[in-house]
């Protein structure tokens, strides 16, 4: 009889800590800001070598692993209300990456329709986007840049916009 209770209260506390962890993960990504180290590293790592690569133009789209309608690259300094009026939508998300307060980086954020798809936080160090690309909405079509190389700053200058 002691065996059996033993048995009994070895499953009850495995059943709670396991339902204590998938509790704690649920709350963990219900909570967690967005994140995408992987796909933001790739994008970041060939925005840089296209910037010190041999070619003088690039279009986004070549550079991004994923499928996207609009992106927009914001620029340092723009304020909640003006991202939401760019993209169409209300974005909560947009404060966590920081980028109201800092000009050493862009925010470049793919979307498809009212849903982000992927968002990047780009060192402007690794290609500096022009301010004729900066808060506009562009299109896999439009999203065409021109390289202007000069000395060790890299410029990545709009070919095309659609507004």
């Amino acid at each position: 009889m002691n065996k059996e209770r033993l048995i009994s209260a070895g499953l009850f506390v495995a059943a709670l800590m396991a339902g204590l962890f998938t509790a704690g993960v649920l709350v963990y990504l219900l909570t967690a800001p967005p994140a995408f180290p992987k796909k933001e590293n790739e994008i970041s790592r060939a925005l840089d070598d296209v910037a010190h690569g041999a070619h003088n133009s690039f279009a986004l789209q070549d550079v991004t692993p994923f499928v996207w309608k609009n992106v927009a690259i914001i620029g340092p300094y723009m304020a909640q209300h003006e991202v939401n009026r760019l993209l169409g939508f209300d974005w909560s998300d947009y404060g966590s990456f920081n980028i109201a307060e800092a000009d050493d980086a862009d925010l470049i954020v793919f979307y498809n329709d009212k849903t982000i798809v992927h968002v990047v936080r780009h060192s402007r160090s690794k290609g500096d986007f022009e301010e004729s690309a900066l808060n506009k909405v562009l299109t896999p079509m439009t999203a065409v840049f021109k390289i202007q190389r000069a000395d060790d700053w890299v410029k990545f200058k709009l070919v095309k916009a659609l507004r």
